[in-house]
């Protein structure tokens, strides 16, 4: 195979063709070199990427990456503790196979320093040096305890029988007998005591039960255990059958809840400070009372888990308060319909409060506004008032942003005139005579757009209950309308003929107002048209005041 050179044009030397020159490069930029046999080089081969099947001289192991392909490899470990060489010695767990160990005494010559130790031939101890020790375990006498004095003895019994002496201020646990009938007074298994086999005057602490009548020392009744009733005062603490504090005589407080009834000849009287609660799941009833008075510092609170009914069947029941007021923190409904009367023609409510919008009155509802003035039913006739007409109060600015009420591909000449949908649509639609348009102010810059609308003279709309489907509630209007300059705005004819109609984005937002009718009067009340006449009338104050009076 022989050798050949490329041929190359050299425009530098005069357009020819001819084989490369020595020491030249050819350049192959964006081409490649493809199904070359052999290539070789004298110098360095540069490439960013190398990819041949087989590199001469270059191993294997090159190539595939694959630990098998080296060559003299060191044998691998098998994983086997036994394979390893140089393995250190494992303890074989064996005290006798430790080195160095230290000595453990077994007998006292093994130790040094053994002069100090006691034995029991030099060991003597005494009661007298043991700190602590009670005299029970020096004497071994039963009169050395604490409570000996409380020990019942052998001698304190003669012939089988055991004399107490009623002075003792200590506790008596078990039963107690009487010595004739052998009647048992005191039960100490039941934990009850029969006051009816007592003969004289026991102090006792009774914590259970008390059964049979109490005497007091003139054979007065204290305690009817027949009739269930205690006649004198009780003193001292009361507890439950578990042991619950329902009555602190220490402190004077009774916390308890009583079950069944209390009885008292006389006044019965039930004082606390910090209040009285009386609450039952069934009847409360105080059946033959003259007065029942409830009197407390700080309040009185009744509470039923049902319907709590006071009634008086002969009298009047009356609810009063020295001082302060009687709160009420729920409805008050009466139990029959049309049945029962609030005050009275000689009694009458001073002043009436209510936060509520209406009162309803045989059916009719009296109501006030969102702006707080009196409404009355329709159809009511009060002489002089019209009721709830409608005048504007505000513009309502529908621009969402924008500079002028009108786009400005519609401007206006100066001077035109802004109405309110209400009088567009009486123009256009029923042209109720009664209607007196509203003045409004538009300020027009020179471009003829408008740039602020203002109420000028506000006026009524008068019986407007409908015109093209906006009823009176609703005579706010959407939009408002600029037209013509120098047009009577109420003359219905002057402005349909207007040859212009801007729709602005203002309307105009009107509010309910009570007004008095034209040429009318309530009683009690004057109007301004009335008092302008006398004013005009009189001849002076002194005049003024005359026919004033005489009204």
């Amino acid at each position: 195979m022989a050798n050949r050179y490329p041929l190359i044009f050299d425009a530098t030397d005069g357009n020819k063709i001819k084989e490369l020159p020595s020491g030249d490069n050819l350049n192959l930029q964006n081409s490649s070199i493809v199904n070359a046999v052999d290539i070789q080089a004298s110098g360095t081969l540069s490439v960013n990427t190398l990819t041949a099947e087989t590199i001469t001289g270059l191993a294997t192991v090159a190539t595939s990456g694959n630990y098998n392909d080296l060559v003299n490899k060191p044998p691998a470990f098998d994983g086997d503790y036994d394979s390893l060489s140089n393995k250190p010695i494992i303890f074989s767990g064996s005290y006798s196979d430790l080195s160095d160990k230290p000595i453990i005494a077994t007998k006292l010559s093994q130790l040094i320093n053994d002069t100090s130790f006691i034995t029991n031939s030099t060991a003597a101890l005494s009661t007298s040096v043991i700190v602590g020790l009670k005299d029970v375990a020096k004497t071994n006498l039963s009169t050395s305890l604490t409570d000996s004095n409380d020990l019942l003895r052998k001698a304190d019994v003669v012939d089988g029988q055991l004399t107490i002496d009623v002075n003792n201020t200590g506790n008596l646990e078990g039963n107690v007998y009487s010595t004739v009938g052998n009647n048992i007074i005191v039960d100490g298994e039941n934990q009850k005591v029969y006051a009816q086999y007592l003969d004289g005057t026991a102090n006792i602490n009774v914590v259970g039960d008390l059964i049979g009548s109490v005497f007091g020392d003139d054979s007065t009744l204290v305690v009817d255990g027949v009739n269930g009733i205690v006649n004198a005062d009780v003193k001292g603490s009361v507890f439950g059958d578990d042991s619950t504090l329902l009555v602190d005589g220490v402190n004077g407080i009774v916390s308890g809840v009583f079950n069944g009834d209390v009885d008292k000849i006389g006044t019965f009287t039930v004082d606390a400070i910090g209040g009285i609660t009386l609450t039952t799941t069934g009847a409360l009833v105080v059946p033959t009372a003259n007065n029942i008075t409830l009197s407390s510092n700080v309040g009185t609170v009744i509470n039923s888990g049902g319907n709590i009914t006071v009634e008086s069947f002969s009298g009047n029941l009356n609810l009063a308060a020295s001082s302060g007021i009687i709160n009420v923190n729920t409805s008050i409904v009466p139990d029959t319909d049309v049945a029962y009367d609030l005050g009275s023609d000689t009694k009458r409510f001073r002043d009436l409060y209510l936060s509520g919008s209406t009162i309803n009155l045989g059916g009719s509802v009296i109501s006030t506004n969102v702006n707080g003035q009196l409404t009355l039913p329709p159809g009511t006739s009060i002489p002089g008032l019209a009721l709830e007409k409608w005048i504007p109060d505000s513009i309502v600015d529908d621009r969402n942003g924008e500079i002028y009420y009108n786009d400005v591909s519609e401007p206006v000449p100066a001077g035109s005139i802004v109405i309110d949908q209400a009088t567009y649509l009486n123009a256009t639609g029923d042209q109720d005579t009664n209607h007196i348009p509203t003045v409004y102010t538009a300020t027009i810059d020179g471009s003829g757009r408008i740039t602020d609308i203002a109420i000028d003279t506000a006026y009524h709309f008068e019986d407007l209950v409908n015109i093209d489907g906006f009823s009176s509630s609703i005579v706010a209007s959407d939009n408002m309308v600029a037209i013509d300059p120098g047009i009577d705005i109420t003359d219905p004819v002057a402005i349909g003929a207007s040859s212009q109609f801007v729709v602005l984005a203002a309307g105009v937002a009107s509010v309910p107002d009570t007004v008095l009718a034209p040429q009318t009067n309530i009683p009690g009340f004057l109007s301004i048209a009335q008092l302008k006449v006398i004013v005009a009338a009189s001849t002076d104050f002194a005049d003024f005041q005359s026919r004033i009076a005489a009204l």
